[in-house]
């Protein structure tokens, strides 16, 4: 019995599809039963022969049930249909009755949901993606040695030779593929006149198959093509490269193409876009055995010129890869460094850089996201204020819709409509801001680094959209709540304010809140700006901006013969007369090393001294120089002489050294006079003589801008041995410009060169800079986006308070409260909203320090003149803010606020 009223009751209250199908089956069975008992049947026979003429009753209440629920859902879809179409077109309705006010919100949720598109945009290419037309770019790394230094510390290196690579590619498991590569260089195409330089890449040829990248045309070239000593002359051309110098020609492959006056035969296309591991564009690839830095370059671990890429295999983590690679590694080594036995290999992302950290443009990268998502805030911040300020002022209509019987439930999906359709209308503003911020950053901060297509893509696009729909559900959630407690009766009077108190406290909150995040951004932009000051401030020892460096390619006849190395030597020196010569060179020099180019270490003893000690886990590196070359690089000579024109190749050896190796070398002693004993001495042979101390000359930053002082020391060109490979530097007297163009035209007309390569020294220097660059350019300009979105925040909010105590002011005003009283109130006011903000994003900015304290260059994350300028700059954009509404505040007619109500 139970049971049967749980029943009824269940058909009552919650009916279904079943229930009706069950109830219309028992009746039609039951009609059927009574016309059979009718005609003289006896009930059971009636009940059987009622049954078989109904037919199977299961099957026929199978099919009725399907039917219905189909019907039942199409009628609820057409109601859910209809009733969006409804929402969205009294929505829109809305919206376009206020146009400024929706422009307004899409403009602001445009910038906001843009910047965050944009920075993803870098980022996804940065990190997430890998470099173009790699497979699973997850599973591949580049391998690190790191080791022991002494008292630096541990020194983390990408550079390897030939016998590191080779050494894992034979006996590691851990790998599907492993192979080598250079970062990109260049090479000439064609020849006199018609030289130019393009960019290339050497690689081994197992780095195609283990980057997983196919050709366009032909195939890459095989192990049989790239095996040392030598290699064969065989080339792969970039896609684009094939389409711009041969107009995609498919007949390409077998070809000769002549690059450096070797000819080459073309094997295949690469795909457009394939940068190798390196984010580095390549017009052609070459095989690496084709590049012979040493003759004993395959075996030796002294030449240490080249980076490895893995492809961990399926389950392999980086740690596995890692551990079995320092295995293989120490047991292999067969070099004179003794902690190079100990050494950790390991395998990190390709976005690291050369010593195993995060790049510095990907750290600031990975920021950026983090002031865009700040951005976000504030912008959410201030779209919930305007659209909550909004919902108040509409209240009256809400209350007539409510008092008309449409439901809550049904206000708010309404509310939350109107907010997805500005933020859908944001996001389309987005993708516009994307697309040019992209394209800006790429051509300004990051044109270094190479991707085809715009930023913009599938992947980016649905991002922007998923966000705009995250935003627009967060914005709207606030309206939403606020009509949801919305007094019914007090509404529909036409005096009812009630914009103040808890609900205006709560628009205050949220300008605060802007004002915070303000704070923050701008702290981080003026940091920034302040360390590309101080790092383009920085002496470097030398003078980069006013040096060319001049890398000559010789025409083939004087590269070949016995006497080759005498008829390139006597071609330097000729050069140089020449240059000297012209009218607007003011200094120049030869060297062999020289600062942000090629860098040379060979062995260096002091008698009395077992062993020179190393700074900053290095070696001493030496130069090769003629007599100008301190006053060309605009180098300070700190005691004794400099080189003279009579220190050459067969006199007396004489040396010059940086500070630094002075101080170490022989600290508290003159070094002047001192002797260093230049390379080491072959067993059995006579020690080598002693060069003698001469001058002691400025440090130089040599690599980085970052590096330690070390040691440096210089001797005459012509007097190294065991290492070579001159280049010209020129100091012009006119502008670097037009001296580019005089000395590229010089250098054509000596008939020894073939072409020159021209690039003044800052060049090299330039992309250190970047990183500080690119925060110090988009932490301004999100920062003073931010402070723009806030100050209008807090205009907003005054403006709408105020409005809601016209008759609180109206009444003060009539008791006889002055205008000025009025007008400071106001101010007050917002000073409290701007004023706390600022505590509080200064605090943030202060407990933060500590995080981008590595980004900076020689400034303090909490310097206080920082932070309280900052502090101070908020508060007067808050004051100015506020000023507007206070006036009008100031203004209110006593009799007319009085009446409206």
């Amino acid at each position: 019995m139970t049971d049967s009223l749980w029943r009824r009751s269940r058909r009552i209250f919650r009916r279904t599809v079943q229930d009706d199908v069950d109830d219309e089956v028992a009746f039609h069975f039951q009609m059927r039963a009574e016309q059979f008992m009718a005609a003289g049947m006896t009930r059971p026979d009636a009940e059987r022969a009622a049954r078989d003429q109904f037919g199977d009753e299961t099957e026929v209440r199978s099919t009725l049930v399907d039917i219905g629920t189909r019907g039942r859902r199409q009628h609820d879809l057409r109601e859910r249909f209809d009733s969006v179409r409804q929402d969205v077109s009294v929505s829109l309705r809305s919206l376009t009755r206020e146009p400024l006010f929706t422009a307004g919100v899409v403009m602001t949720l445009g910038l906001g949901i843009g910047a965050n598109a944009t920075m993803f945009g870098i980022i996804d290419r940065l990190m997430l993606r890998g470099p173009e037309h790699v497979v699973d770019a997850r599973n591949v790394d580049r391998l690190y040695l790191s080791w022991n230094s002494g008292g630096n510390g541990i020194r983390t290196e990408s550079v390897v030779g030939y016998v590191t690579y080779a050494t894992l590619r034979d006996h590691a498991t851990s790998f599907a593929g492993i192979a080598a590569y250079t970062i990109a260089g260049t090479t000439l195409l064609n020849s006199g006149a018609q030289a130019r330089e393009i960019r290339t890449g050497r690689v081994t040829w197992d780095l195609f198959p283990t980057l997983g990248v196919k050709p366009v045309i032909g195939r890459f070239f095989d192990s049989t093509e790239d095996h040392p000593p030598k290699g064969e002359n065989v080339v792969v051309l970039g896609e684009d490269f094939w389409q711009a110098e041969f107009g995609g020609d498919e007949h390409i492959v077998g070809r000769r193409v002549t690059f450096s006056e070797t000819p080459y035969t073309v094997v295949g296309v690469a795909p457009s876009g394939f940068t190798g591991p390196e984010r580095a564009r390549a017009d052609a690839w070459f095989p690496l055995s084709l590049t012979a830095v040493t003759k004993d370059w395959p075996t030796t671990y002294r030449a240490q010129w080249l980076r490895v890429v893995t492809r961990r295999k399926p389950g392999v983590t980086p740690e596995k890869a890692g551990a079995e690679a320092t295995t293989i590694l120490r047991a292999a080594y067969t070099g004179d460094k003794p902690a190079m036995r100990q050494l950790v290999a390991s395998v990190r992302p390709l976005w690291y850089d050369g010593s195993g950290a995060p790049s510095a443009v990907a750290n600031v990268s990975r920021w950026l996201m983090g002031v865009a998502v700040v951005v976000l805030l504030i912008t959410c911040a201030n779209v919930a204020n305007l659209l909550v300020a909004r919902t108040r002022r509409r209240r009256r209509e809400i209350a007539v819709r409510l008092a008309l019987g449409v439901g809550r439930a049904r206000l708010i999906r309404l509310l939350l409509t109107e907010t997805m359709l500005v933020s859908l209308g944001g996001a389309l503003a987005a993708v516009l801001v994307a697309g040019f911020g992209g394209r800006l950053m790429r051509a300004t901060l990051l044109s270094s680094v190479a991707w085809s297509g715009d930023v913009i893509d599938g992947r980016v696009f649905l991002f922007t959209l998923l966000l705009a729909i995250v935003v627009g559900l967060v914005t709207g959630l606030a309206p939403a709540l606020e009509a949801t407690r919305l007094n019914l009766t007090g509404s529909l009077k036409s005096g009812d304010r009630d914009g103040g108190g808890r609900r205006g406290a709560g628009r205050a909150i949220l300008s605060s809140v802007q004002a915070a995040m303000s704070v923050i951004l701008l702290v981080g932009a003026a940091l920034f700006v302040q360390s590309l000051w101080r790092v383009r401030a920085l002496d470097l020892g030398f003078q980069p901006a006013r040096v060319i460096r001049a890398d000559p390619l010789f025409a083939r006849a004087a590269t070949q013969g016995k006497n080759a190395a005498v008829v390139r030597t006597q071609a330097y020196a000729e050069a140089l007369a020449r240059l000297q010569a012209l009218p607007w060179v003011e200094r120049a020099a030869i060297a062999v090393g020289s600062p942000y180019g090629y860098g040379f270490s060979v062995d260096v003893t002091v008698p009395g001294q077992d062993s020179l000690p190393r700074v900053a886990g290095e070696q001493a590196s030496v130069s090769a120089v003629s007599s100008d070359y301190f006053s060309t690089m605009g180098m300070s000579l700190r005691r004794g002489r400099s080189f003279s024109a009579g220190d050459r190749a067969g006199t007396a050896l004489v040396a010059i050294v940086g500070e630094t190796m002075a101080t170490v070398v022989w600290p508290g002693e003159n070094p002047i006079g001192k002797c260093l004993i230049v390379g080491g001495s072959a067993p059995g042979a006579p020690p080598r003589p002693c060069s003698t101390v001469v001058g002691v000359v400025a440090d130089v930053h040599r690599k980085s801008v970052r590096e330690p002082a070390t040691m440096q020391y210089y001797i005459p060109l012509g007097q190294e041995d065991g290492f070579g490979g001159s280049i010209l530097l020129v100091r012009p007297r006119g502008p670097m410009p037009e001296a580019m163009i005089l000395l590229h035209a010089a250098m054509a007309r000596m008939p020894e060169f073939s072409y020159t390569r021209l690039e003044t020294i800052q060049q090299s220097v330039d992309p250190e800079f970047r990183p500080w660059q690119l925060g110090a350019a988009m932490f301004g300009v999100f920062g003073v986006l931010a402070l723009v979105i806030a100050s209008v925040g807090l205009y907003s909010v005054i403006a709408y308070l105020v409005a809601d105590r016209t008759r609180e002011l109206g009444i003060r005003l009539a008791l006889g409260a002055t205008s000025g009283r009025i007008v400071r109130n106001v101010v007050g006011q917002g000073m409290a909203t701007t004023g706390g903000g600022v505590a509080a994003g200064t605090i943030i900015a202060i407990v933060g320090a500590r995080y981008i304290q590595p980004l900076l260059f020689d400034v303090s994350a909490t310097s206080p003149a920082i932070l309280g300028g900052v502090g101070s700059i908020v508060i007067a954009i808050g004051i100015v803010a506020s000023w507007a509404p206070a006036r009008r505040a100031s203004r209110v007619d006593p009799v007319i606020a009085l009446r409206a109500e």
